[in-house]
């Protein structure tokens, strides 16, 4: 709870720094905002003027109020990495990982899930989880394992097993997919520890989440680069 009230609070500063301070400039975003519906909004206790920033800044007493100066948001963001294990520092990120802790990372993320699931409407049997096992590519996971840093360069997305195929809970159910473990923006920078075993995916630990990412949205680059 602790590290999920860490996260939260530091999207919110994020969030904060790049709200405009210019009240005229705020009156006329107002007046040119226009309706727009990207799907149908069924989410408990999310209203429909929620999806427009200017629900968001008329509800700022004090728009122009400091929140934090750099060097404190600096030493927030250190505190951060520092307290929530989730969150790695990839700036100092280890340049070896070891063959044990690249399987074990593996196996938290790529687990069979213990109810059923459905591709395409039909249920998945086990030879489909037998080949993405294989996929997985364990055997070739040295004792010693060069770190390789990469960023990404599209909107992308984490998931639990290295394939694109969507899975779900229910014959009928096609919007929540259930490999999806999470999404990037371009240009986050990555540590890549393995990659599968026809190369299109990678095993990559992204600054807050760990799980596999298409190669082909991933350019890899040197450390000393990156940062």
């Amino acid at each position: 709870m602790k590290c999920c009230n860490l996260i939260r609070k530091l999207s919110l500063v994020l969030f904060l720094a790049a709200v405009p301070c210019c009240p005229t400039t705020l009156q006329a975003t107002e007046t040119k905002e226009s309706p727009y519906v990207q799907f149908e909004l069924n989410i408990p206790g999310v209203s429909e003027e929620m999806l427009y920033p200017s629900f968001w800044l008329n509800n700022i007493a004090d728009q122009n109020e400091l929140i934090m100066t750099p060097e404190e948001i600096d030493h927030y963001n250190r505190k951060g990495f520092r307290d929530c294990e989730a969150l790695k520092n990839l700036s100092v990120f280890p340049a070896v990982a070891s063959g044990e802790k690249v399987r074990q990372a593996i196996a938290k993320v790529s687990v069979r899930p213990k109810s059923k699931r459905y591709l395409a409407g039909k249920e998945v049997k086990d030879d489909f989880y037998l080949n993405l096992e294989n996929q997985l590519n364990l055997d070739s996971i040295k004792n010693l394992n060069v770190v390789k840093f990469g960023v990404t360069i599209r909107r992308t997305e984490m998931r639990a097993f290295p394939t694109a195929d969507r899975v779900f809970a229910e014959p009928a159910d096609f919007e929540s997919d259930m490999f999806i473990e999470t999404a990037l923006y371009p240009i986050e920078p990555l540590a890549i520890l393995h990659q599968s075993r026809d190369g299109k995916w990678l095993f990559a630990q992204a600054y807050n989440y760990l799980a596999w990412i298409p190669a082909d949205s991933v350019a890899f680059t040197d450390r000393k680069t990156l940062f």
